[in-house]
């Protein structure tokens, strides 16, 4: 294939850039290097990073297109005192019933003997015995033993290091909560008023959760 050829082959396609603190104020260069559109990811930085990155896009490509990329219903770990290594055959307590901290979105303990936090405060109610967890993009993973009100007691599957604010995967269970979640409604109001172009879904589960999404908007 020759150069020329080469380059009639890429025709339409486009590049996408996530935005982060040590691009945010390049956004203009990498426009002029052939970025397409910018993605603004809401689970990273806070209000005013976000509006910082709208504007400065706007300013330096004002036709390009920004893409704002909701959390959407993934449950998380909550805040531990820090990382905690565990290994296969470790039995360890998820808790649901664990406060949010002052002024976050995130259950905290003080000390490991009281459990792992999770965020969503239900899921002791979907959950039974069997059922595999996975933690941290699948670093870590369980197998649910017993269940009762606020609590998932669980065993090590295979294990590596517990971190704050991880994702947990639920393969074997199917959840019953709103595509919508609570934290969700501050980024939606967010993109509405900064006029971003697109939102991304994140953990789509079927039709009904673009519909429900769409009626907010």
């Amino acid at each position: 294939m020759t150069e020329s050829q080469k380059a009639g082959s890429r025709i339409g396609t486009e590049v996408l850039a996530t935005v982060g603190p040590a691009t945010i104020e390049l956004i203009g260069a990498l426009y002029d290097a052939g970025l397409s559109g910018l993605r603004i990811n809401s689970s990273h930085g806070d209000p005013s990073f976000h509006a910082r990155a709208v504007e400065l896009s706007r300013k330096a490509r004002p036709e390009a297109y920004i893409i704002y990329d909701i959390k959407g219903p993934k449950i998380r770990l909550g805040d531990i005192p820090k990382p905690y290594t565990i290994k296969s055959g470790d039995r360890v307590v998820l808790r649901t019933d664990i406060p949010k901290s002052d002024g976050s979105d995130y259950p905290a303990v003080a000390d490991f003997r009281e459990g792992i936090p999770v965020t969503y405060s239900d899921l002791d109610e979907f959950v039974r015995p069997g059922d595999r967890l996975f933690i941290d993009d699948g670093y870590v993973g369980l197998r649910v033993e017993r269940t009762a009100r606020g609590i998932i007691e669980c065993v090590v599957l295979f294990g590596d290091v517990l971190r704050s604010r991880k994702g947990l995967n639920h393969p074997d269970t199917v959840v019953g909560y709103p595509y919508t979640m609570p934290q969700d409604l501050p980024d939606l109001e967010f993109a509405i008023r900064h006029g971003v172009d697109f939102l991304a879904d994140s953990f789509t589960r079927n039709a009904e959760d673009v519909r429900e999404l769409r009626e907010r908007l």
